[in-house]
């Protein structure tokens, strides 16, 4: 194998394995936190929910997958959708709906 494929191979094994460092170091850091933290998607439903968020909620993850916000604070307007939290027009005034629309546009505070 010549020495610049070799090297290639090389800094992609660390690029991956230092990724995955990262990888673990937040996992470690979100699932110690004192307080609830969720990760959405980009459709706002649930990904993630450290031991805190499982608590408070008294659900695992497996039970809080693809919930949206809207439904796991059971908004009164969650079910004026078909697409559900997030979409009807009730939604354009939801202060955590724009908040979390900010932050999915990269545009938080």
């Amino acid at each position: 194998m010549p020495k610049t494929v070799s090297s290639m191979n090389n800094l992609t094994q660390i690029n991956n394995t230092s990724l995955l460092d990262v990888q673990t170091s937040l996992r470690s850091i979100l699932e110690a936190s004192p307080v609830s933290i969720f990760l959405i998607d980009s459709d706002r439903k649930v990904i993630f929910a450290n031991p805190v968020a499982e608590a408070t909620f008294k659900s695992n993850i497996q039970e809080l997958k693809n919930f949206c916000c809207g439904d796991l604070f059971t908004c009164c307007n969650r079910h004026l959708e078909p697409k559900g939290c997030g979409y009807s027009k009730d939604c354009k005034k939801c202060s955590l709906n724009n908040a979390i629309q900010k932050a999915l546009e990269g545009k938080g505070d």
